[in-house]
């Protein structure tokens, strides 16, 4: 006897066949694939997306250069202790001595002063000098000066006066004073003689001044004073 489905029952078989099949297919592959046997092979492309991977579970090589956010930094920890002293260093090598500096500039000027008030009389001589004042210097460089006040103080007629200031080293300055008889009323009987020198002297020695008398009458000296400067460098040049 030959058995005969409706259509529509047909179609529910159908359906229901489909059914167990999906169920048995998907039971058959989670029963039947051995542990480890799905790799990068079987996962097809963008098929793992973030949702499906376990959070934690990647490390910082599984992403490119880049694709990390960088992170904060993070705030200073506070300071440590400190530490020990450490030993002491070796002692430095002793400094190079410096040269030695130039010879400074020379301190203020010495000065050396002898003085005779007088009246010393001027012997009367035509040729020679008596020496009526002198004063002592160290070896060294000089401007020196002489004065000296002359009198005609008695006899006749006019007279004159020469004296000569003589430094040790040769170098020497002379002068003349012409005096009018003091008997006459008004005359000029008086007279200043002033001298000037420099010299270099290589050892110490006496500075003279020497005077003489040239004509008549009583003639003195008076108010004499020598007077010696000593300098560092010294240039005693003949005026063009």
């Amino acid at each position: 006897m030959k058995r005969v489905f409706a259509p529509g029952r047909y179609a529910n078989v159908t359906a229901t066949m489909a059914l167990v099949v999906a169920l048995g297919g998907t039971s058959y592959a989670a029963i039947t694939l051995p542990r480890n046997s799905v790799g990068s092979k079987q996962i097809r492309k963008d098929a793992v997306s973030s949702v499906k991977v376990r959070d934690r579970s990647l490390l910082a090589r599984d992403f490119r250069a880049g694709q990390l956010p960088k992170g904060d930094t993070g705030a200073q920890g506070p300071q440590g202790p400190q530490g020990p002293q450490g030993p002491q260093g070796p002692k430095g090598d002793t400094g190079a001595t410096g040269a030695a500096g130039a010879t400074g500039a020379r301190g203020p000027s010495d000065g050396f002063v002898s003085f005779r008030d007088g009246p010393v009389a001027l012997p009367f001589s035509g040729t020679t000098f008596t020496t009526i004042a002198s004063l002592n210097l160290p070896a060294g460089s000089f401007v020196i000066h002489g004065k000296t006040g002359i009198t005609n103080n008695a006899g006749t007629g006019d007279t004159a006066a020469r004296c000569r200031l003589v430094s040790p080293s040769g170098d020497f300055d002379e002068g003349l004073a012409g005096l009018e008889d003091v008997n006459i009323a008004g005359s000029a009987d008086a007279g200043v003689i002033a001298l000037a020198v420099g010299s270099t002297l290589a050892s110490p020695g006496a500075v003279t001044l020497r005077c003489r008398n040239e004509g008549g009458g009583v003639t003195n000296a008076r108010f004499i004073k020598l007077t010696a400067i000593q300098v560092a460098t010294l240039s005693n040049v003949a005026s063009p």
